[in-house]
């Protein structure tokens, strides 16, 4: 399983609120969320955590550790949790 798309939503109701979605190349879509500081963690995600997503190999991609370790060392404030890789991870498991 790789990631191949890293999609965020930001509701315009709501621009403290951030959704996350990873897309997988075998259709498996992995949703999470921040709640503070959402204008920089999404910045965050996509000129620094999309680049090593997306170019990661297969077993690297997989890895709760890939988005948490770079997301927690750099933003441990900001809301974002492994939801996205451990719902990615249910998902493929139950495949």
């Amino acid at each position: 399983m790789k990631i191949v798309a890293l999609e965020t939503v930001r509701p315009a109701v709501q621009p403290n609120l951030l959704f996350v979605r990873l897309h997988t190349d075998t259709g498996l879509t992995g949703l999470g969320e921040a709640f503070f500081g959402a204008r920089t963690v999404e910045a965050y995600l996509h000129e620094s955590v999309a680049p090593v997503l997306l170019t990661a190999s297969s077993r690297r991609a997989a890895s709760p550790a890939t988005v948490y370790g770079c997301a927690r060392a750099t933003w441990p404030r900001s809301g974002t949790s492994p939801a996205c890789d451990r719902d990615l991870l249910r998902r493929a498991a139950r495949r």
